[in-house]
C-alpha cells in the first residue's frame, strides 16, 4: 500500500477523532500542557500504541516484556525478571514505560504495573498507594478470580489484612514523627528536671514504637508474597534513571538524592529473595550503560545499592533503542501528517507531496532522534501548507518561464541562504574588470570567515535552466582563465544530470581551448529536483506586504535546504575549496587571501563530512570563547555563533546528535548542551584541534550504545 493510500485511509477517522489528534499532535510539538501520551488523556478504547510509531526495537522490548510477563506467571519457581531498556535523550523512554503500562493494560491482567517517574517517587507512601492503586482495579479482571468466586472473597479478605497492616505501619510512623516533633519544641524550656523527663520520653518513643520506611516496606514485602501465590506479577519500571547519577562529575557517582535513600534502594533491589514474582525495568541513557558496562569498581563499592544494581545489570537482557523511528519513519510522516490536519485546517496532501518528501525522510532522518525527526516533519508540513499553490503552479509552468525564475533565485537567493546561515553577497562582478577581454558578469560571491573572522570570498555563478548546454559555462570559464589561482562555486538549479553538466561544461570547454583543468577548479551546488525551487514564483506577486515576503523567506529556505539539501551541498563545497577545520595538505582559495586557519595535515580519510562539520563548529566555538568553565552552553548562543560566522549549519539538532555521537559532547537537553570539560579546557588552539580529532577519532570504535553488546 502506497503511503499516500494509507494517509488517505487514516485520514477517513480524522472528523470522528480530531479533538484527540488534536492533543496528539500538540504533543508531537513538543507543546502544550502534555508531552507524552499517557492512559490518562485517551478516550476509552483507544490505545497509546495506535498513535506511536514504533520501530523494531521498540517492538522488540515490548514483546519481550509481555513474553517474561507470562513466564513468571506459569514457572512456578522463578521469581524475577531483569531487562535494561537504553535510549538516547530525544528517544522518550518515558513514552515507553507509559506504552509498557498501557500494553500491561489490555494483554496482561496479572501484572501490576508501578511507575516510578523519577527519584522524588521511590518512597514507601509513593510505591504502596501505586500498587493498590492498580492491584484494587485488577483484582476483578484476574482470569482466576472470574472463574472462582470464593477463591476471590479468601483473597481479596486477606488482602484487606495486609492492607491494614501496612497502614497501621505508616500510622505508627507517623505518629513517631509527630511526637518527635513534640518533645523538640519543649526541649526548648529552661527546667532540666523536665528536660531530662523528656529525654527518657523520646528514648521510650524510640525503643516502643520505632517504624521507618525498612519496616513498612517490609509490610508491603509481606503483601506482594502474598500476592505472587495467587501468580500475580509486580512490574516496577523505574525512569529518569540518570538522576541516580551526579550530573557534573568526572568520575561517575551516586547523586546525593539516591544515596539518601540507598538503603531504602537496597531493600527494594532485594525484593525477589523474599520470594516475591517482580519485574525490574529500567529506562535510562547511554550513560548508565557505559557505567554499569564498565563494571567500575569505584562505583560499585560506592554502595550496597550500586552493588546490587550492578549485579542485576550483569545478568539482565539489554535492549538497545537508538529512540530514532528508523525504517518506520514514512508510517511517522503519514501519522504526522494526520494529526497536523486535526490542528490545523487547511488544505490537503498531495500524492506527490508524500513521494517527494518520505525518500528525503528516510535517507536523512531516519537514524536521528524522534524529536528532531518530529520537528522537521512538522516544518515540512507547515512549509507545504504556506507553498503549495506556488509550488502546484511552478511544476506546471516554470519549464515555460525559465528566465523569470531564474532572475527571482538570483534577486532572492541571499535573503533565503540567510536564513540557514549562509552569507551570499548579491552582486554583479565583471569577469574582466579591465573589460578588455569580456564585460559578462558573475551573480556574487559566498563569505566564509577565517579565524581571525577576516572575510574570505569565493565567487559565484547561478544558473536555471530546464536543460543545461555548454555555452552556458562562458562565463566563469572566462573568469577561471583570468584568475588561474582561483576556484568558482557555480550553483545550478536544473534537472538535467550532474554528470551531463559536467560532460557539457568539458566539452565546451574543448571547443573553445579552454584547458580540461579549469574544470577541476569549478565547485558545483547542483539542485536537481525542480520541486525545490518550483514555489519561487511566489515572489513575482507585486501585491505582496513584507510580511508576507519575511514568512516566504523562512520556509522557502527550509524547504530549498530540505528537498535540495542546498547546506550539505554548500558545506562540501567548503570541504573541498579548503575553509574547513581540515584544509587540504594543498589547495587553492577562494581567492587570493588566507583563510586565517592554519593548516593542520591533510583530513583524515576516515572522517565522514557530517563529523567535519562537527570538528569545525567545535573549532568555531573555541575561537569565539563560548565555552563555559561547567561545560554547559544554551543552543541559542551555539546558533548565534554558527549565524555570525556564516557556518552553514541548517540543522542544529541533528549537528548536536552527530557531535554527541562522536563524543564531542556529553548529553543534549530541550535548551542547552554540556561539554566534556576535560576537552574544552585546553588554552592552546593546535593542542584543541587535535584533541577533538583525537576524541572523535577515538569514538569511531566505540560508537553509540550497540557497540557493547
Amino acid at each position: 500500500m502506497s503511503l499516500y493510500i494509507e494517509f488517505k485511509k487514516a485520514k477517513s477517522d480524522l472528523f470522528f477523532k480530531k479533538d484527540l489528534y488534536q492533543k496528539i499532535f500538540r504533543i508531537f510539538e513538543g507543546k502544550g500542557g502534555d508531552q507524552i501520551i499517557t492512559d490518562q488523556i485517551l478516550p476509552k478504547g483507544t490505545h497509546i500504541q495506535d498513535l506511536l510509531i514504533l520501530n523494531s526495537d521498540m517492538k522488540r522490548a515490548r514483546d519481550s516484556i509481555l513474553m517474561k510477563i507470562q513466564e513468571l506467571v506459569k514457572n512456578d519457581i522463578k521469581f524475577s525478571e531483569n531487562l535494561f531498556y537504553f535510549s538516547q535523550y530525544g528517544g522518550s523512554k518515558t513514552q515507553f514505560l507509559n506504552l509498557v503500562k498501557s500494553i500491561i493494560w489490555q494483554h496482561s491482567p496479572n501484572c501490576i504495573p508501578i511507575l516510578l517517574e523519577d527519584i522524588s517517587q521511590i518512597k514507601v507512601r509513593a510505591i504502596f498507594e501505586k500498587m493498590i492503586g492498580q492491584l484494587l482495579k485488577r483484582i476483578s479482571i484476574i482470569p482466576k478470580f472470574e472463574e472462582n468466586t470464593q477463591l476471590y472473597d479468601e483473597f481479596l479478605s486477606e488482602l484487606n489484612k495486609l492492607i491494614s497492616r501496612v497502614h497501621i505501619a505508616f500510622n505508627q510512623s507517623k505518629n513517631l514523627g509527630d511526637a518527635h516533633e513534640i518533645i523538640n519544641k519543649l526541649m526548648n524550656i529552661k527546667n532540666p528536671v523536665a528536660k531530662d523527663q523528656l529525654r527518657k520520653l523520646n528514648d521510650i518513643l524510640h525503643s516502643t514504637i520505632m517504624v521507618d520506611k525498612i519496616d513498612i516496606l517490609n509490610e508491603i514485602v509481606l503483601l506482594m508474597k502474598f500476592c505472587s501465590k495467587y501468580d500475580l506479577i509486580f512490574l516496577f519500571m523505574f525512569d529518569e534513571m540518570d538522576l541516580w547519577l551526579k550530573s557534573t562529575s568526572d568520575h561517575p557517582e551516586l547523586s546525593q538524592k539516591f544515596r539518601d535513600q540507598h538503603k531504602f534502594m537496597k531493600k527494594i533491589l532485594d525484593i525477589p529473595k523474599s520470594q516475591v514474582k517482580i519485574f525490574f525495568l529500567f529506562a535510562c541513557t547511554d550513560r548508565v550503560n557505559r557505567l554499569l558496562f564498565s563494571q567500575d569498581q569505584l562505583f560499585i563499592n560506592s554502595s550496597p545499592a550500586a552493588s546490587r544494581l550492578n549485579q542485576i545489570y550483569v545478568s539482565a537482557e539489554k535492549i538497545m533503542e537508538a529512540g530514532c523511528y528508523g525504517s518506520e519513519i514514512k508510517q511517522a510522516l503519514v501519522k504526522i501528517a494526520i494529526y497536523y490536519l486535526a490542528n490545523n485546517e487547511k488544505k490537503d496532501f498531495s500524492e506527490q507531496f508524500f513521494t517527494q518528501v518520505a525518500p528525503i525522510l528516510e535517507k536523512k532522518y531516519q537514524s536521528y532522534s524522534r524529536r528532531t525527526s518530529n520537528s522537521r516533519i512538522i516544518r515540512m508540513l507547515e512549509s507545504y501548507q504556506f507553498l503549495v499553490n506556488p509550488l502546484t503552479y511552478g511544476m506546471k509552468h516554470w519549464e515555460n518561464n525559465v528566465k523569470l525564475y531564474g532572475d527571482l533565485i538570483e534577486e532572492h537567493l541571499d535573503k533565503i541562504l540567510k536564513r540557514i546561515h549562509i552569507k551570499f553577497v548579491r552582486k554583479e562582478i565583471l569577469v574582466d574588470p579591465s573589460k578588455i577581454y569580456s564585460k559578462d558578469r558573475l551573480d556574487g560571491y559566498f563569505v566564509i570567515y577565517g579565524a581571525d573572522r577576516h572575510e574570505v570570498k569565493t565567487y559565484v555563478e547561478i544558473k536555471l535552466t530546464k536543460k543545461f548546454e555548454g555555452k552556458k559555462a562562458s562565463q566563469f570559464l572566462q573568469w577561471l582563465s583570468l584568475n588561474l589561482e582561483k576556484k568558482i562555486v557555480l550553483i545550478v538549479f536544473s534537472p538535467t544530470p550532474k554528470s551531463e553538466i559536467l560532460k557539457q561544461i568539458s566539452l565546451y570547454a574543448d571547443s573553445q581551448g579552454y584547458p580540461q583543468d579549469f574544470i577541476k577548479r569549478i565547485e558545483l551546488i547542483h539542485i536537481e529536483n525542480p520541486y525545490a525551487f518550483a514555489p519561487i514564483n511566489y515572489l513575482s506577486d507585486k501585491s505582496l506586504d513584507s510580511d508576507q515576503i519575511l514568512n516566504f523567506y523562512n520556509l522557502f529556505a527550509f524547504w530549498l535546504d530540505f528537498i535540495g539539501d542546498f547546506s550539505h551541498k554548500f558545506q562540501q563545497v567548503i570541504d573541498n575549496i579548503g575553509f574547513g577545520v581540515f584544509p587540504p595538505e594543498t589547495h587553492i582559495g577562494g581567492n587570493s587571501e588566507a583563510s586565517g586557519i592554519e593548516d593542520d595535515g591533510p583530513p583524515p580519510d576516515d572522517f565522514t563530512l557530517e563529523e567535519k562539520i562537527s570538528l569545525n563548529l567545535m573549532l568555531n566555538l573555541y575561537l569565539e570563547k563560548a565555552f563555559t568553565p561547567s561545560g554547559k552552553m544554551g543552543k541559542a548562543k551555539i546558533e548565534k555563533i554558527i549565524s555570525q560566522k556564516a557556518l552553514g549549519i541548517s540543522d542544529l539538532e541533528k549537528s548536536l546528535e552527530n557531535m554527541r555521537e562522536g563524543n564531542l559532547l556529553l548529553r543534549i537537553t530541550d535548551k542547552q548542551v554540556q561539554f566534556d570539560k576535560d576537552l574544552i579546557h585546553i588554552n592552546d588552539l593546535d593542542n584543541f584541534k587535535k584533541k577533538i580529532r583525537s576524541v572523535l577519532t577515538n569514538s569511531k570504535n566505540t560508537q553509540g550504545i550497540n557497540s557493547f553488546f
